[in-house]
């Protein structure tokens, strides 16, 4: 009986450890349309900006229109006014 008990409590806590490890991660991503994007990877152009050291938002933009940064790395999200997310990566 007392062997069960330890197991029951250990299955328990596993449990618990493995819901709290997702909804860590689901706090992490935004969910839109049934997509989960990360927020690690994603960022906004002004932010991308300030990582890539470049110092218009504009030549994102250009990069944008120009399809140098490719249309599966662009998030654009109409339920926050058409913010665009682009995926942090050096595409230049």
């Amino acid at each position: 009986m007392i062997k069960e008990r330890i197991a029951t409590k250990e299955n328990v806590a596993d449990f618990l450890k493995k819901a709290n490890a997702q909804l860590e991660q689901m706090q992490n991503a935004l969910h839109i349309n049934g997509e989960a994007i990360m927020l690690g990877e994603f960022v906004t152009i002004k932010r991308y900006c300030q990582l890539f050291n470049i110092e218009d938002t504009q030549v994102v933009s250009n990069w944008i229109k120009r399809g140098i940064i490719p249309a599966e790395n662009i998030r654009e999200i109409e339920e926050l006014n058409g913010i665009k997310l682009i995926k942090a990566v050096a595409y230049k």
